[in-house]
């Protein structure tokens, strides 16, 4: 049993507070461009396993692409999984193609504490915080830098809700 989310990341920075001495301001890199990339995460929250995908979108060709992706590497013969998510439009697209070995649970609308895998995000952008990227190519080195680095236990310990199918 999996769970799914996503996150955009841009060359807007993630702000974040910081310690400055008393009676200085702290200053962050601003951009003002406007691109962004869409980091998606399976999480397997009993083993801490994570699958990330970088795409450009959040749209159902994207959700697709991830789907199919994801199902080559973790979905053998005769196996199949059962991934929780929650009702993105994306998600809920009629025409969406989900592989044979998929089985998808959605989480009723606004109740992301019901799915784990919305925790990983704060361990993502505490790597890319008050940082500023010129391109999407350098953030996006940032994040799979960022995403390389968190272990899995790290994963399990924020994910592994004790109600969760650990199997």
């Amino acid at each position: 049993m999996w769970c799914e989310d996503e996150a955009r990341f841009g060359l807007q920075p993630i702000l974040r507070r910081v310690y400055a001495r008393k009676g200085e301001r702290p200053t962050a890199e601003v951009s003002i461009k406007y691109e962004w990339f869409w980091l998606y995460a399976a999480v397997h929250p009993a083993s801490g396993r994570v699958f990330w995908l970088i795409l450009p979108r959040l749209d159902t060709k994207c959700v697709e692409i991830f789907l199919e992706e994801f199902a080559k590497e973790f979905a053998g013969e005769g196996k199949r999984i059962v991934l929780v998510w929650d009702g993105a439009p994306a998600h809920r697209a009629k025409q969406l193609k989900v592989p044979d070995t998929i089985i998808l649970i959605q989480t009723p609308a606004y109740t992301p504490e019901l799915n784990p895998s919305e925790r990983v995000w704060t361990l993502v952008k505490e790597g890319v915080a008050n940082k500023s990227s010129e391109t999407l190519g350098e953030l996006e080195e940032k994040v799979c830098s960022r995403c390389q680095k968190i272990s899995r236990e790290e994963i399990a310990a924020r994910t592994n809700y004790h109600w969760w199918e650990s199997q």
